[in-house]
């Protein structure tokens, strides 16, 4: 049974990794989405059971987790990176680094290109999609009592 859930998962993630090579339009939202749908559908169909279909949505869940880690620079791996690198840096010399990668214009673009925000007269407004999502992190860093800044 953990097998076929694994082995399902894997066939999830290099197939969604082909159509996002010939589709170049594919984002995140499109992820979420067919991880999603796809061992839903193979449930109704009787392809895998309930304890399967439960255990390859946990695991879909982590890897949807896992792919903005894999696929962008994030501060604090930046920074750990940086300092295995060169045995030991100060932290002028990280904020440097850092400040080179332009990382707030990267997330930017990314938000705009999955149709979580968009500009208009020179500021940014969520989407609807976007005012979901953050309304979804919003009662979730709730859920875990989490202040601003933890998590």
């Amino acid at each position: 049974m953990v097998i076929k859930s694994i082995f399902l998962c894997l066939i999830f993630i290099i197939v969604y990794a082909l159509l996002k090579k010939i589709y170049k339009k594919l984002n995140n939202i499109n992820m979420i989405i067919f991880y999603s749908l796809g061992p839903f559908i193979l449930f109704l169909l009787n392809i895998i059971d309930l304890n399967n279909l439960f255990l390859m949505g946990c695991l879909l869940i982590a890897w949807i987790q896992t792919t903005p880690a894999l696929k962008s620079d994030i501060p604090s791996l930046i920074i750990y990176k940086t300092i295995f690198e060169k045995k030991s840096c100060s932290e002028k010399s990280l904020k440097s680094t850092i400040a080179s990668l332009n990382l707030f214009d990267d997330k930017i673009d990314e938000l705009i290109l999955d149709n979580l925000i968009f500009e208009k007269n020179g500021t940014y407004n969520l989407t609807l999609k976007g005012r979901f999502i953050a309304k979804l992190f919003i009662f979730y860093r709730r859920l875990l009592k989490l202040r601003k800044g933890a998590g």
